[in-house]
């Protein structure tokens, strides 16, 4: 998922149109609203460069080597309503570009050549005439370059560094030196020589206002941060320590930087100031740019350059603090908002919210939790009912979604961001070949299968899950342990167990989807314990190898015809004691317009707003057809449910002691 802000205003953008492919225009004036903006016709794109007046240039490469002709460089140039205005073609012989910017007309570009190794170019990008600038003998690769006074700063590798020892700071978890380097070259010499700067393991580096050289780097005595190079000075001083060694790509923006890091494009400061741009689907082919308010990147995804504007709310918004529970420590929606995480363990999670502790503005919660159930009974939370989107948002969701964001009283509670639900995976012709249908078979059946299906011990696939799935299916229709419905299944999954031994595990298929990921489909039975993200990913390979009749996805089969496909919910929901409700109630508001917008969300009850293909369309059903669970302590039934499992307890005791266990915990 990506991120974007709706801001109000609107940004003016003022630029002269003068290319060889469209006629030259007045100077005009584009209106450019500031929400997310997809490039057509970029899908190949493989690196991107961008002017002041807010021209996108890209460019990939073919080649045809094996014919022995050269590599062909494309470029695009789009303006800023998407239209592309002019495309060139330059063969650069064998070079590959590696990165690229733009200066006053001039792109500068570093490539590597096969024969060669790398080199510097200029482009005249009114003529698209090519100039070599210099050799770069001492890289092997340049993924950064800056243009600062009389110098370009690169940062790439270079094997002269590689052999460099070093150890791991204490508060360091992983870092890996490859030879990267700092270096420059002269604009003005006639050969240039690359010098190298002073600064060991530079992992980033982008250019400050102030027209310094801020590079990100490792060291030994203190971990990650930032050093400044004043080239005017020709001095360094150290501008401040993180220690958490995420960011990687970096560009400059306004008085911060952009970086990406595995959760996504953030916007920061050396100061530790953090905002979250967009997800992790923003894969970036090259470093992020930055022109005027707005960011371009590369979003691997969707396949397309996307425009996103950043400003202004980046410095203003204040801090917001979010409880989260350790196990649900994941990718975040922070739309541009700076969000201070706490991520502690379920028996402090519930103590803060229920207690309504003052030193958070909003939790982050999953159904699943043992503690979710008792929350949503008695937690704390801020009525949402008056909060710009979020009306629009629960109707635009799935209707048992909206349903359990409101409670009795009418009151929005919370905010669904996430929904779960697990599935069957299953390859379509090699179960018609066994002849079953998960479709038509119950809960009982479904053990049957998994029990007698004879594989390799190496394919596993834990039946925990399968005791799981009962028992959220189970707490959806029943209030007792005491009814036959119970003791009947109760004995099927005995028997599974017991046939398996005490590794709690069964075999289920021949050959996970590996096969797909490897490119190409293995025969297999099914999986089990399906996520809206492996869904998404298995339905990306899925497209990518044109296999769309060849696995289907179903519901998992129920103890009750009645019973939905069960699930968990993540969301969001606001402590009545915040200290900032302006600044959270505001973020909330900007997450529920963009989540609005996404497509295979499944959260969204419009058909539209997802993939059209077999696959993704059977998962949509399988989500539309929905129900969550809230769960309670699993210290209420689990231990003793396992103990019946493995013959320590009769079956009737358990279920007197399980009972037991409900009734003090539902009515305490």
């Amino acid at each position: 998922m990506k991120q974007w802000l709706k801001i109000s205003w609107m940004v003016v953008f003022c630029f002269l149109l003068g290319c060889q492919n469209k006629p030259v225009k007045e100077i005009e004036t584009l209106l450019i609203e500031p929400e997310l903006f997809y490039y057509e016709g970029t899908e190949q794109v493989q690196r991107i460069a961008v002017d002041e007046n807010g021209l996108l240039y890209t460019v990939y490469y073919t080649d045809n080597l094996e014919e022995g002709k050269e590599v062909i460089q494309h470029f695009s140039v789009y303006d800023l309503d998407g239209t592309c205005i002019q495309q060139v073609d330059i063969p650069l012989g064998n070079a590959i570009i590696h990165s690229m910017i733009i200066e006053k007309g001039i792109l500068y570009c570093v490539t590597y050549k096969t024969d060669r190794g790398v080199l510097l170019y200029s482009i005249d990008l009114n003529t698209w005439e090519t100039t070599e600038l210099a050799e770069l003998a001492e890289y092997t690769a340049v993924t950064h370059i800056i243009s600062l006074g009389d110098y370009f700063y690169l940062l790439g590798d270079s094997e002269i560094a590689r052999e460099k020892e070093y150890t791991l700071h204490p508060d360091v978890l992983s870092f890996h030196y490859f030879g990267e380097v700092v270096g420059r070259i002269s604009k003005i010499e006639e050969t240039p020589q690359v010098q190298f700067l002073e600064v060991e393991f530079p992992v980033a580096m982008f250019q400050t206002q102030e027209d310094t050289l801020m590079v990100y780097q490792y060291t030994e005595e203190q971990g990650f941060g930032f050093t400044e190079f004043d080239p005017k000075k020709e001095v360094w001083k150290e501008a401040g320590w993180k220690n958490n060694g995420q960011a990687r790509e970096m560009c400059s923006c306004e008085d911060g930087y952009l970086f990406v890091n595995n959760l996504g494009l953030y916007y920061g400061t050396v100061e530790g100031v953090e905002a979250h741009i967009a997800t992790d689907n923003s894969l970036l082919v090259s470093p992020a740019v930055y022109v005027k308010g707005f960011a371009f990147y590369y979003d691997h995804l969707e396949k397309k350059v996307e425009r996103i504007c950043i400003t202004d709310v980046l410095k203003e918004n204040r801090e917001i603090r979010l409880l989260v529970n350790y196990s649900d420590d994941t990718n975040l929606y922070g739309c541009g908002y700076q969000i201070k995480k706490e991520v502690v363990d379920g028996e402090t999670f519930s103590l803060k919210v229920l207690a309504r502790d003052s030193d958070f503005d909003l939790y982050l919660l999953n159904s699943g939790h043992d503690n979710s159930y008792n929350i949503q009974k008695n937690g704390a939370f801020y009525a949402l009912n008056e909060v710009p989107f979020v009306q629009e948002y629960l109707e635009a969701c799935f209707p048992y979604l909206k349903e359990l964001a409101i409670n009795e009283d009418g009151d929005i509670w919370m905010i669904p961001v996430e929904v779960n639900i697990a599935g069957i995976f299953y390859d379509k012709e090699y179960c018609a070949e066994q002849g079953v249908d998960f479709s038509k078979m119950n809960y009982e059946q479904f053990i049957d299968v998994t029990n007698q299906t004879e594989l390799e011990t190496s394919e596993k696939i834990g039946n925990i899950r399968i005791v799981t799935e009962f028992f959220a299916q189970y707490l959806k229709l029943e209030d007792t342990f005491d009814t036959q419905l119970f003791r009947t299944y109760a004995k099927q999954l005995q028997n599974l167990y017991q046939s398996v031994g005490t590794t709690f595990f069964t075999q289920i298929m021949p050959m996970r989807l590996n096969g797909v990921l490897q490119g190409g489909l293995a025969e297999f039975f099914y999986e089990y314990n399906f996520n809206q993200e492996t869904m998404l990913r298995y339905a990306q390979n899925i497209e990518e190898l044109g296999v769309f009749d060849t696995v289907g996805m179903v519901g998992v089969p129920k103890i009750a015809k009645e019973l939905k496909n069960i699930g968990t919910c993540t969301f969001f929901a606001v402590n009545p004691q915040s200290s900032d409700l302006e600044a959270t109630l505001s973020y909330l508001s900007t997450l529920c317009y963009y989540l609005m917008q996404q497509k295979d969300t499944f959260l969204l009850k419009d058909k539209i707003m997802y993939t059209d293909t077999p696959f993704m369309q059977e998962c949509y059903n399988l989500y539309k057809n929905g129900e969550i669970y809230f769960a309670i302590e699993r210290e209420v039934y689990t231990t003793i449910f396992e103990q019946y499992l493995e013959g320590e307890l009769e079956l009737e005791e358990a279920i007197e002691e399980m009972e037991r266990k409900r009734k003090i915990y539902v009515e305490e």
